[in-house]
């Protein structure tokens, strides 16, 4: 299994957005005009209309995505903001991922073991992704 690391990654949620597809438009095309990069996309599941997003972004963009907050909060007013900066990614990723089970549950014995809380997961065919604090980095060891 190839494991990586990727430091200075802020965290940015959306909040009680108005599950309609066009906000999630609306939200990802904002971002994209001001030529921010995401990477870990995560949202849950609609709750009484209403649905969250989190995306992860590099540490140096934190100053534009505060500036595009404020054009969330004009698609409603239930919307709120909170962002959460000096995070690393650990990215597992392998092909075998695809025919074996147990990966993920090994994984996140292993982070747990070291003593690492995972703040988000995504995940691909052949790859977990897992946003930790900072801090927390040199716990697990690659």
């Amino acid at each position: 299994m190839d494991i990586g690391i990727t430091h200075d990654v802020a965290m940015v949620t959306v909040n009680n957005i108005p599950s309609d597809m066009g906000n999630l438009v609306k939200i990802l095309s904002e971002i994209a005009d001001l030529g921010i990069n995401i990477d870990m996309i995560s949202q849950t599941a609609p709750l009484k209309d209403k649905f969250n997003l989190s995306f992860t972004l590099d540490q140096g963009d934190l100053d534009k995505i505060i500036s595009v907050t404020k054009i969330f909060k004009a698609i409603s007013p239930s919307i709120s903001t909170e962002i959460n900066g000096y995070n690393s990614k650990i990215t597992f990723k392998s092909e075998q991922m695809k025919y074996e089970s147990g990966t993920a549950a090994s994984i996140f014995s292993e982070l747990y073991k070291s003593g690492v809380a995972v703040k988000m997961i995504t995940t691909a065919e052949t790859e977990i992704s897992c946003l930790i604090d900072q801090k927390d980095a040199d716990k697990f060891k690659i």
